[in-house]
């Protein structure tokens, strides 16, 4: 008995099953999905914008005294970070909302800026970013990949933060991890 299946049924089988035609190819999503909604985020949120704002200074295992400043701008949707004023290392951090998260674009001395994002404190308080991806990296540069923090008061509930504990991580050119922990103070005006 002969085969009615020949190429052209095959061909037609193929394209019929969208194996032979891009049109039915599945294609990748335009924008990065959305993450999950976060309250923890919406409650960090406000409380970074609510307790940091002002002017820090820490004093490191050198000696050397650091200060900080983080300021609201654009109606509040954005929280401005100033490491080091007036120093010839100054760097710039922008910290907002996005979609239930939190972002935070790093622009570091060294020239290049990292994007991290945090879906809001833990139960111990800790806020942490993670690396999420990287503008302008030069091969020689280290890149910021977490910055964890901490707004300790000094006593009851409801009252101002007296300290700020700040950790970053760098990522070394040659991968290995560099980790700074500075113990921040609200400047003796602002408290």
């Amino acid at each position: 008995m002969p085969s009615s299946f020949g190429p052209a049924a095959a061909f037609s089988l193929l394209l019929g099953l969208g194996l032979g035609s891009s049109a039915c190819a599945a294609k990748p999503p335009l924008v990065a999905p959305v993450p999950a909604y976060s309250k923890a985020a919406d409650l960090t949120w406000t409380e970074l914008t609510t307790w940091l704002p002002g002017t820090w200074t820490a004093t490191t295992e050198h000696g050397t005294t650091i200060t900080e400043s983080f300021r609201l701008v654009s109606s509040g949707s954005a929280l401005v970070e100033t490491f080091g004023v007036g120093g010839t290392h100054e760097t710039l951090s922008v910290y907002y909302r996005d979609r239930g998260s939190l972002l935070l674009t790093h622009y570091c001395a060294q020239g290049n800026q990292p994007r991290l994002r945090s879906g809001g404190a833990d139960a111990n308080g800790i806020t942490t970013f993670h690396f999420v991806d990287v503008n302008d990296l030069g091969g020689d540069e280290d890149v910021m990949v977490e910055r964890r923090f901490q707004m300790r008061t000094g006593g009851t509930d409801g009252e101002p933060p007296r300290e700020l504990v700040q950790t970053e991580v760098y990522k070394r050119p040659d991968g290995t991890l560099d980790t700074t922990s500075l113990h921040f103070v609200r400047g003796r005006s602002e408290s």
